[in-house]
């Protein structure tokens, strides 16, 4: 008791933090997390609103995305959705395309890219589909 707020508590508490740091930080994001439910409980419209917000930030804002030409139609949608209008980009970009069917393409183009850039070599793995050959046609 004699000790509290004393240099020593002070230099094992700064030791304890660094050696178990993520411990420190899991206690204080559940912390965090716990006012956070409390407020969606209490006020979820106002949750709701702050959501909408920071992702017409965010979308506003980002000059580049990235994700999976399965995820673009998801993006399309949020963009859609909180602008209001078509997103149009200057340049797609396409990793690993031998990896990606034609079919997938189209849906890139939906995006309308002054650039679509196909990125890839010619040992990569074909195409893989879950869908039989003859049910795509």
């Amino acid at each position: 008791a004699r000790c509290r707020g004393c240099r020593g508590e002070r230099f094992l508490l700064a030791f304890l933090k660094r050696r178990y740091s993520a411990a420190y930080a899991f206690r204080a994001l559940c912390e965090r997390l716990g006012g956070y439910c409390a407020v969606a409980t209490s006020e979820p419209e106002w949750c709701k609103e702050r959501l909408e917000a920071s992702k017409s930030v965010v979308l506003n804002r980002a000059r580049v995305f990235l994700c999976t030409i399965a995820s673009t139609s998801r993006l399309l949608r949020e963009w859609e959705e909180v602008t209001g209008e078509d997103l149009s980009v200057h340049t797609v970009i396409v990793d690993e395309c031998g990896c990606t069917p034609e079919s997938s393409t189209a849906l890139l183009l939906r995006l309308r890219p002054a650039n679509l850039v196909l990125v890839g070599d010619h040992k990569q793995l074909p195409p893989v589909s879950v869908v039989a050959p003859q049910f795509l046609e």
